[in-house]
């Protein structure tokens, strides 16, 4: 299946087509769900954090703590190269990758409980007691 970037796929196009999904999802989500709808607001936050970041990745190695590091397969490249960056500078990461989910992994085919399930072990074993 051919993938679509932003040069290829005419704004015009993307628009109306974000706008539908973005209405479907806000129709479909319950009780305290978030929906998408509500995080635009604060999507270019997002984007400040990336140009504020320049650095960080080296002040990483000084952290001492043990760190769960998790994506998925169908995350963005950006995303799997920044987790790639941090299992390597992050003295004590652990990395989990979850095959067939994206950044969303626990919306992507409604089991969260993958992501528990992991998040459990994590910390049942990195526990001080």
């Amino acid at each position: 299946m051919q993938q679509y970037n932003q040069r290829s796929f005419p704004g015009f196009l993307i628009a109306p087509l974000l706008n539908i999904a973005i209405s479907a999802n806000a129709k479909k989500q319950s009780g305290d769900d978030v929906c998408f709808k509500s995080l635009i607001p604060t999507m270019h936050y997002d984007l400040i954090l990336v140009r504020e970041s320049s650095g960080l990745i080296d002040g990483c190695k000084e952290i001492k703590a043990e760190v769960l590091l998790m994506g998925g397969t169908r995350s963005q490249r950006y995303l799997k190269l920044a987790l790639d960056t941090l299992s390597t500078t992050l003295p004590k990461a652990k990395r989990v990758e979850f095959h067939g989910l994206g950044h969303t992994a626990a919306d992507n085919d409604n089991s969260p409980e993958k992501i528990a399930k992991e998040l459990i072990v994590f910390f049942q074993q990195n526990v001080i007691h």
